[in-house]
């Protein structure tokens, strides 16, 4: 005699498209798959054999693993000076060469989020304005 299916792993539980029936939710949302838990436990166990090899390859001159490392290390692009934090003065600072247009975007980019901050804190302290006068 066969022992009874497990729902969990058995084919016979499921609809003719593929789903799960009645009674057999399949696996816990969020739950991980035991490979790929093993497979990043065991990569993450590799990493300081992974950081003792780079520095052996870096010590002996190997340009490929120094060019690696300082990519990961050295941060990206490089630091601006501006004389104003006005878009003009970065499109004068692009227009002229001293910054790149992915800078001048970068910096475009991050002036527009300040910008919306500060607009955010004046309607906070508007509206705690407005709050206040109603409380009275």
């Amino acid at each position: 005699m066969n022992p009874p299916a497990d729902p969990r792993t058995s084919t016979d539980s499921r609809d003719a498209l593929g789903r799960f029936g009645p009674g057999n939710p399949g696996r816990r949302v969020g739950s991980k798959n035991k490979l790929s838990r093993d497979t990043l436990h065991a990569v993450q166990n590799l990493a300081g054999e992974a950081v003792h090899a780079l520095r052996l390859r870096i010590a002996a001159g190997d340009m490929t693993a120094i060019a690696y490392a300082l990519d990961r290390i050295l941060p990206r692009g490089r630091p601006v000076e501006l004389d104003s934090a006005d878009p003009l003065a970065v499109a004068d600072s692009l227009a002229s060469g001293e910054i790149t247009s992915g800078e001048a975007k970068d910096i475009a980019t991050a002036l527009a989020k300040l910008r919306d901050v500060a607009e955010i804190d004046d309607l906070r302290a508007r509206l705690d304005e407005l709050e206040q006068a109603v409380r009275k």
